[in-house]
């Protein structure tokens, strides 16, 4: 299978998040890492498989899970993250896995 080639990030040359908070910044660089480290490699698979109830990859929602992303949007008082600006912080997230 030939390696997936990932376009250049046009938002980082033009763009500069210096409005976001840092709690914010720092959550997509790490969520960077994690979409490139655990969903990238099963991209193919995830876009080419049949879309029912159980075509998601187990093993792609556990990294998720090991990396710490569903406490992303949660308070600490119940085991989330708690950041400042959940809200903020989740859509984040979501734009980064699925870039």
């Amino acid at each position: 299978m030939p390696a997936l080639q990932t376009p250049a990030r046009q938002a980082n040359r033009l763009y500069h998040d210096l409005l976001s908070p840092a709690q914010t910044r720092e959550l997509r660089d790490r969520v960077r890492k994690i979409a490139a480290d655990v969903v990238a490699p099963a991209a193919r698979r995830i876009a080419n498989g049949d879309e029912r109830v159980d075509g998601f990859p187990r093993d792609v929602f556990d990294g998720l899970a090991s990396a710490g992303l569903f406490r992303v949007p949660f308070a600490a008082e119940v085991g989330g993250d708690g950041l400042t600006h959940p809200v903020t912080a989740t859509a984040v997230a979501i734009e980064e896995l699925a870039r």
